[in-house]
């Protein structure tokens, strides 16, 4: 575990390193096992779910889904849905926890979000096998879809979607 250290207001105190290594000043407990039981937690959801609930009501075709999970419980944290007032007759209508969603392209930026942070540790312009050599193995038969020559994707292609896959 890593930590800073503290800032003074005017930046850091003369003489001392900012990426110096410091310990907690306090005493780091154990997560919470429960909670779902804790007042503070549930006064943070109710005052989450109605500013949500504000900044929704001008959502008139946007339907919108969040939902918040912790690794020591099964049960939701926090779940909130809103259902829009004008909707597609063909879709869905009721938005709660079991409404599927088309993500389509804004998986990209899950994508994009990794390799920004490697900022300096890769080269846009080189080929995608470069960094995913598997991509070589994959084989597409029996579709409409044509093979990839992925040595000629680069990396920036992919991230700017314009690789053409």
């Amino acid at each position: 575990m890593k930590f800073l250290a503290k800032s003074e207001p005017g930046g850091y105190p003369p003489g001392t390193n900012p990426t110096r290594i410091l310990p907690p000043l306090c005493p780091i407990l154990p997560a919470s096992r429960d909670i779902l039981s804790n007042p503070d937690c549930q006064k943070a959801v109710d005052a989450i779910t109605e500013q949500l609930t504000t900044f929704t009501l001008s959502y008139n075709e946007m339907a919108l889904s969040l939902g918040v999970r912790s690794i020591h419980n099964s049960l939701l944290i926090f779940s909130f849905h809103n259902t829009p007032p004008i909707f597609n007759a063909s879709g869905v209508h009721k938005v709660d926890g079991d409404t599927v969603y088309r993500i389509g392209s804004i998986t990209k930026f899950f994508t994009a979000l990794p390799v920004l942070q490697l900022e300096g540790k890769f080269k846009p312009s080189e080929s995608v096998t470069e960094y995913v050599p598997d991509v070589l193995d994959v084989k597409v038969t029996g579709t409409c879809f044509p093979s990839v020559d992925w040595s000629t994707i680069t990396v920036e292609s992919l991230l700017s979607q314009l690789s053409g896959i």
